[in-house]
């Protein structure tokens, strides 16, 4: 896989660039379902895209969603500050592909 940015990472063919999100969250206990305190390693499947630009466009979203909800952000001109801001990280990440 390729590192774009943060927890971001993709993977391509001839056709494709499937994005994913990796990291780590609670371990749940299938019994109780309630966190055991531990820690796994995850990776979701974000989608599959046909551009590199179309995925980076999801990578800018989703991470800037991620960070204006755990933010608390109450106007549209914050949270589009917070995506401009992320949009500038990955072209930065991306050299401005």
């Amino acid at each position: 896989m390729i590192h774009i940015i943060d927890k971001y990472y993709y993977e391509f063919d001839e056709s494709q660039y499937i994005l994913y999100e990796c990291g780590e969250r609670n371990k749940i206990d299938i019994k109780t379902k309630k966190p055991t305190g531990e820690l796994k390693e995850y990776q979701d499947c974000l989608g599959y895209y046909t551009s590199l630009e179309g995925m980076l466009n999801k990578v800018i979203k989703s991470w800037g969603n991620s960070v204006a909800n755990a933010q608390n952000i109450k106007t549209i001109s914050k949270h589009i500050k917070i995506l401009s801001g992320i949009r500038d990280d990955v072209l930065k990440a991306t050299k401005g592909f």
